[in-house]
């Protein structure tokens, strides 16, 4: 029912086209503001995606270390200590390892008298390979116990050496709830992506509505204009119909043109075929009249393509 979009009682084609053009406004902005959700939603995906690829010194450790890679007491946190995640390059864990077994920190002239003296901040031993961590670069993943306090000295002197030094504090608790993060994004994703289509083809068929009413519209002006209405009752002089050609017809136009012109020539087509070619004749611009063609009838193509 298209009483709403184009009221019947209503004549006045001004007003009919400002309500077809808010009409049309209205499921626009709604197919944007939709088509921005899913933008949206899919910029969060792929920001997680990009983080499960590429080196172990890019990706989120969440995505590396998780329960079934990590063992109980590999990561140790207290008072004093802290746990560090090491990402080495293929063929650095010999020379690393040296590294921390010898790595001492040289207090500053401003601590404290108690803390003036050589540190070594490593816990001995504490260097851990996660073997089930694997990388196509031949990056692995370590872990090193150290002293809290001195982290930023280590991980300074770790980069001298092309490690990369990372905090990283593995919860179980955390890594479940990051999951169902993750899939409730992926469900929403889903949903808002069928709430689109939905939308886009509700959007289309109300666009394609309203063209058609437009095609009716310019049909009736044009009609009128050429054939007249009544001066008694308005009523018009001509009739309208529709007709489907068939698809080879449809890829030659004159030929739909001939048949047009063979069932209106019967009628009121031949008056205005007559009137139409004396005026024709009587055009003092030859050129104007040269690309005048006149039809006894008016033809308006509609599509779904919107041609």
């Amino acid at each position: 029912d298209d009483s709403g979009l184009s009221p019947v009682k209503s004549t006045n084609v001004s007003v009919l086209g400002a309500k077809l053009a808010q009409f049309q406004a209205a499921g626009d902005d709604e197919v944007k503001q939709q088509a921005g959700v899913v933008q949206d939603l899919k910029a969060q995906a792929n920001s997680i995606a990009k983080k499960e690829s590429g080196t172990l010194a890019q990706r989120d450790l969440v995505d590396v270390l998780t329960p079934d890679v990590v063992e109980s007491g590999d990561f140790v946190f207290t008072q004093h200590f802290t746990t560090l995640v090491v990402i080495l390059p293929r063929g650095g864990e010999k020379d690393f390892q040296t590294f921390c077994d010898t790595f001492e920190v040289t207090p500053s002239a401003d601590e404290s008298h108690e803390k003036q003296r050589i540190v070594k901040p490593v816990v001995p031993m504490s260097m851990k390979k996660f073997d089930k961590v694997h990388d196509k670069d031949g990056f692995t993943a370590w872990r090193v116990v150290i002293l809290k306090g001195r982290t930023d000295d280590f991980a300074a002197a770790a980069r001298q050496r092309k490690a990369v030094v990372r905090e990283f504090e593995f919860s179980v608790k955390d890594f479940k709830a990051l999951e169902i993060k993750r899939k409730e994004l992926d469900r929403r994703q889903k949903e808002e992506e069928v709430r689109l289509f939905r939308l886009a083809n509700a959007a289309y068929s109300d666009a394609f509505r309203a063209y058609g009413h437009l095609k009716a519209m310019r049909c009736f002006v044009e009609c009128a204009l050429r054939f007249g209405v009544s001066p008694d009752s308005g009523a018009p002089k001509f009739s309208a119909f529709l007709f489907t050609p068939t698809a080879l017809a449809a890829r030659k136009e004159q030929e739909i043109r001939k048949v047009l012109g063979e069932a209106t020539q019967a009628d009121f087509g031949q008056e205005h075929c007559t009137r139409a070619g004396a005026k024709k004749e009587a055009a003092t611009d030859l050129v104007a009249a040269e690309d005048q063609d006149y039809f006894p009838y008016v033809c308006l193509p509609l599509s779904s393509s919107f041609a």
